[in-house]
């Protein structure tokens, strides 16, 4: 669970990155948004 929660925070930096490298706003907020979400559910456990 762990594991998955942080696989799902690496995505989302990853997906925000490439957004901000291809001035993608809305895959930029999604990644950030994954990423934070994940580490909430993580946080939670």
């Amino acid at each position: 669970m762990v594991v998955g929660a942080l696989r799902a925070a690496v995505y989302g930096v990853q997906l925000a990155r490439e957004g901000v490298q291809r001035g993608d706003r809305l895959d930029e907020l999604a990644g950030y948004e994954l990423g934070a979400a994940a580490t909430a559910r993580k946080l939670r456990l």
